[in-house]
């Protein structure tokens, strides 16, 4: 369920991440052309990993192909992973001669494709694959179908998966440190591969140098009990004299042991407690003096099975290299479960450090991830969430350093909230004045700065629109033209200040003498126009001498008694709006020349005052 809080909304779950770091790498072309130089590389790759493996005893060993498999597998899909796991897994049928490693490295491949997408990371998906697949296989095949015995199944069934995982340790760094190329991978993801691997490296190292150690000195014994041994034999030889004589006296001579005399022409001629296939028998060479006969590989059997069935030998030429040669042999059987055994052993506590370290890794990897986690959740959208009024704070941290982080990220958001608040009372204040201002310049821009009315090109408009309804609809209106009679004399004689006052006093006289469809506006100087919606000539001519009345009705303040002159005109159909305020002008000038303080209607006759 997707969580309520918007800290933790946006947070990717783990399987989610680990797929995000990948795709940094995943496809590295976006055509599927481009993927297969990648494969081909990555399977050179499984089969030099193979190639160089590490040999733990006789016939057990360490393989790392299956890392560039693993990579495959994440970045190109599961069946580019099986097919490099299966080119690598070729050098196992040459190594340990059965198929069935094969077999377990490609589904192993396979099936961490397809989980990986499910699980955190390739080690997790791969731990998955082996508790449920891989070990009951292993059992399976190398106990119940190639007829090993149930330690060295129980050794192979451990062995296996701890050398996976240590593979997918390796293969999930290397796609970690690719994906930082381009992105800051996980650092939960960084630590939990970091320690795992650091806890499986040493353990794995340990494994392979102690191998190493006991089959050297294992080598070493045999190759010295053997030497003596041929040298007793080598001695006997000569007081014996033939070969015929010799015979009888090997068992007293050598023991358990074995041995095989060859003539001149290289062919066996006495042989005693020797296998059946010496002639056709595998040499490898352990020692400078010490050699491994193994059953011939044509018999089918397996790396592990051929070694039980194997002898340490050495030989002597004691009448030259082209004489006759001697040949001592000692079954290696027991040296190779005496190993199968300590590396049983050594396994068994490995496994148990691998799933130790599994969970010890998850854990401190959560631990020391999650206080990053929460100051990342803590600044995600910070400044949104300031400006919101929100408090982030953080909790102690587990150590000092992280401790002290926290603790100056808390001081810092404190610190910007205030500054949010301040940025905040400030811009509004600035909206407010840029809003006041912008009221202010658009008052300007139509109203007359001195009275307040609007001015002559709002008016104007104004009448446009009212003419536009008169042609449409037939609303009549009319227009009432006037100016202060003798004004130029009040200026002279009181000032322009109080001729300003006289300005101010009138149209607030005559704004209150209007309706409230009607509109007044200054057209010019000390001349004003009235806009008379829904009025013929007649009720614009009451119209205005209600006017003319409210201004002679009573004296101006410092000035005295002031009057005006109107004129009044209606608007006829097919007029223009200019043609209308040339009558209204008209009849205005009709008035002042029929005395003043008077209306006058465009056709009518004038009122009298």
């Amino acid at each position: 369920m997707p969580s309520a809080d918007p800290q933790h909304a946006e947070e990717p779950s783990l399987p989610a991440r680990f797929e995000t770091a990948q795709a940094g790498v995943e496809q590295p072309s976006g055509a599927h052309g481009g993927k297969l130089p990648i494969i081909a590389a990555l399977a050179a790759l499984a089969l030099a990993g193979n190639a160089l493996h590490i040999p733990l005893f006789f016939g057990v060993d360490y393989l790392f192909g299956s890392v560039a498999a693993l990579l495959a597998a994440a970045w190109v899909g599961p069946l580019a992973g099986v097919l490099v796991a299966a080119v690598g897994g070729l050098y196992t049928l040459e190594l340990w001669g059965h198929p069935w490693a094969l077999l377990l490295f490609t589904l192993e491949a396979g099936a961490v494709g397809v989980l990986r997408r499910r699980l955190p990371n390739l080690i997790l998906a791969d731990l998955a694959f082996w508790l449920v697949l891989g070990v009951p296989l292993i059992l399976a095949l190398y106990w119940g179908v190639m007829g090993m015995s149930v330690p060295q199944a129980g050794l192979i069934a451990l062995k296996q998966p701890v050398n996976a995982l240590f593979n997918a340790a390796l293969a999930s760094g290397t796609a970690l440190l690719l994906a930082s190329r381009r992105w800051a991978p996980p650092l939960r993801e960084v630590l939990f591969t970091m320690l795992f691997g650091g806890m499986l490296l040493p353990g794995v190292a340990l494994i392979a140098f102690q191998a190493a150690q006991i089959r050297a000195e294992q080598h070493r014994l045999y190759e010295q009990l053997l030497a003596t041994a041929l040298t007793a034999v080598t001695e006997r030889l000569g007081p014996v004299g033939n070969e015929a004589a010799l015979a009888p006296a090997l068992p007293e001579t050598i023991g358990a042991m074995g041995a095989a005399l060859a003539g001149e022409d290289g062919t066996w001629t006495t042989r005693y407690n020797t296998p059946p296939w010496l002639e056709q028998a595998e040499h490898r060479r352990l020692r400078p003096g010490l050699l491994a006969l193994l059953p011939p590989p044509e018999s089918g059997a397996p790396a592990m099975a051929r070694w039980e069935e194997a002898y340490f030998a050495v030989e002597s030429h004691p009448q030259g290299e082209h004489g006759e040669r001697i040949l001592l042999v000692h079954p290696a059987r027991a040296a190779v479960l005496g190993l199968a055994q300590a590396n049983l052993r050594g396994h068994v506590a490995l496994a148990l450090l691998a799933l130790t370290g599994l969970l010890v890794a998850a854990v401190l990897a959560r631990r020391i991830s999650e206080p990053f986690a929460e100051l990342r959740r803590a600044t995600r959208n910070l400044p949104e969430r300031l400006r919101e009024g929100e408090r982030p704070t953080l909790p102690a941290g587990p150590v000092a350093e992280l401790d002290g982080l926290n603790r100056s990220f808390t001081a810092m958001a404190r610190s910007l909230a205030a500054s949010f608040r301040e940025l905040e009372t400030e811009r509004r204040n600035l909206e407010e004045k840029v809003r006041q201002r912008t009221e202010e310049l658009e008052r300007l821009a139509t109203h007359d700065y001195l009275t307040g009315i609007s001015n002559r090109a709002k008016l104007y408009e104004q009448l446009e629109v009212a003419c536009e309804a008169f042609r449409r609809y037939g609303t009549p209106f009319s227009v009432v033209m006037f100016d202060i009679d003798h004004f130029k004399a009040v200026n002279d004689r009181f000032g322009h200040q109080s001729g300003d006052a006289v300005l101010r006093e009138l149209s607030l006289r005559v704004g209150d003498s209007l309706r409230e469809a009607d509109a007044l506006g200054r057209w010019g100087g000390e001349e004003f126009l009235i806009l008379a919606r829904h009025t013929d000539g007649s009720g614009a001519r009451h119209l205005a001498e209600r006017v003319r009345q409210a201004v002679a009705g009573a004296p101006f303040p410092g000035v005295g008694a002031v009057t005006i002159s109107l004129g009044v005109a209606e608007i006829r159909a097919g007029e223009s709006l200019d043609h209308l305020l040339e009558r209204a002008d008209h009849a205005l000038y009709a008035a002042k020349e029929k005395g003043r303080n008077r209306v006058v209607l465009c056709g009518g006759v004038p009122s009298a005052p």
